[in-house]
């Protein structure tokens, strides 16, 4: 049986005409448009001209006009079953479209509960320092399990590498390098304006730029259409409940204040400067920190790279972060390192009693590098705006998660209820944000 493919050949003035490659059956001829061979020309019937290039290079021209009787009574029996199973591949193929966006709905908001529970069992290791558990995790995180799953879900994936561009190598570096930059500024923000201020203003820049960015410059078709308008309102709304959930803490932090409890989180200096320098470092701060989610959405070459070999998108998104968290690592670790020297708390690796804190540090590694490889297989599996999507559920949740589980560890432990029912409130909207980006998945 013939197998044929054909494309337009069409122009203003000359009638519509269509090319068939018939690779299978060598005796292609005009004889083929008998009855039991009608399906040749099913895809045709209803064209103004056809032309027809059988294997040995023939080309065989039919006026439709002159020949519709004879081809539509042909196609008719076999026409109209293949439009049913056409259809019905349509059918099946919607409902494989739905079901990865469901799945990636689902991946990506895995990842932000994820990502929001990480930093738990920071409360289980009082006796380091903060640059003890952060050197363990960064290395576990952003170092060892990235690569152990790209190697393990991506066949041949160091030699992968080498057939990937250098631009999109050094690109994606880049981006990990200004991703890293970021955790850095965050970090260094909470000593001049405090904790509450810092997180509203970079979450704010990061999810802001993080999603609009990507869908600017890979889908602007989208931003005026249903799923691009459900995107921009739902950052509207997150950056609202953000806004609203820093309020509570920012007031649960100055009861504590008042009452004589110690909060690290408060700014050291309230000069004019001091602030001045905060702000500068958290506006730095959240656009640095969008780089993780522009890094991974221009990497597409690199994913693509890995689904090519047989990865699936799990295998796919691991490939990139590999790549993007490498750069990550080193301001990290090198950060934690001077620290450790400039403190002189590297003999708290040996303490008595602490060597189940290497567990945490490891554990609190490997749930950072699930949830982001959950978060990447969801975007990949969303389509072309599952980065913009995705980045600001992905935000949103993890808000959420980290807000509920500080509040069942006893973090809001002597807030008023004035205090508690704004948090609350900011939890409802961010939940809200959460339903309406859901529908531009949809």
């Amino acid at each position: 049986m013939a197998n044929c493919r054909s494309r337009s050949a069409s122009s203003d003035t000359d009638p519509i005409k269509y090319e068939a490659w018939y690779i299978e059956d060598a005796s292609s001829t005009i004889t083929d448009l008998s009855p039991d061979r009608s399906h040749i020309v099913t895809a045709w019937s209803s064209s103004l001209g056809v032309t027809m290039l059988d294997r040995a290079g023939t080309t065989i021209t039919l006026d439709i006009p002159t020949h519709a009787q004879q081809c539509l009574t042909c196609s008719a029996p076999n026409g109209f079953r293949r439009k049913n199973r056409s259809r019905q591949s349509a059918a099946g193929r919607r409902k494989v479209v739905e079901g990865q966006v469901r799945f990636g709905l689902c991946a990506v908001l895995l990842g932000g509960i994820l990502q929001g529970s990480v930093f738990l069992p920071m409360k289980f290791t009082q006796r380091w320092q903060w640059e003890n558990i952060w050197a363990c995790f960064s290395t576990v995180a952003y170092l060892c399990s990235p690569w152990f799953l790209a190697c393990l879900l991506v066949p041949h994936f160091p030699t992968m590498l080498i057939e990937v561009s250098r631009g999109t190598l050094a690109s994606t570096l880049l981006f990990g390098a200004g991703m890293g930059a970021g955790a850095l500024m965050m970090g260094l923000a909470y000593k001049y304006v405090g904790m509450a201020i810092t997180f509203a203003i970079v979450l704010g820049i990061s999810s802001t730029v993080g999603t609009l960015v990507p869908m600017l410059v890979l889908s602007p078709d989208q931003v005026r259409e249903h799923q691009g308008l459900a995107v921009i309102t739902g950052i509207v709304i997150a950056l609202i409940g953000t806004a609203v959930v820093t309020w509570a803490a920012s007031k649960r932090d100055a009861r504590k204040k008042n009452v004589g409890v110690s909060v690290p989180s408060q700014p050291t200096g309230n000069s004019a400067r001091g602030v001045m320098i905060g702000l500068a470092l958290c506006i730095a701060a959240g656009v640095f920190s969008s780089c993780g989610n522009l890094g991974f959405a221009f990497a597409s070459q690199i994913s693509q790279q890995a689904h090519d070999l047989g990865a699936g998108p799990t295998g796919a998104a691991s490939a990139v972060w590999a790549v993007l968290l490498l750069p990550v690592f080193l301001c990290n670790f090198t950060y934690s390192l001077y620290l450790l020297r400039k403190n002189r708390t590297a003999d708290l690796f040996r303490a008595a009693g602490t060597g189940h804190y290497w567990i945490w540090g490891i554990v609190m590694g490997v749930v950072w590098m699930a949830g982001m490889a959950a978060y990447g297989a969801g975007a990949l599996s969303m389509g072309k705006l599952g980065t913009s999507v995705g980045w600001i559920l992905f935000l949103t949740s993890m808000i959420v998660v980290a807000n509920s589980l500080g509040a069942l560890a006893g973090e809001w432990k002597g807030a008023d209820a004035k205090t508690l029912g704004i948090m609350a409130a900011g939890i409802v909207i961010l939940m809200a944000a959460i339903v309406v980006v859901g529908t531009a998945g949809s």
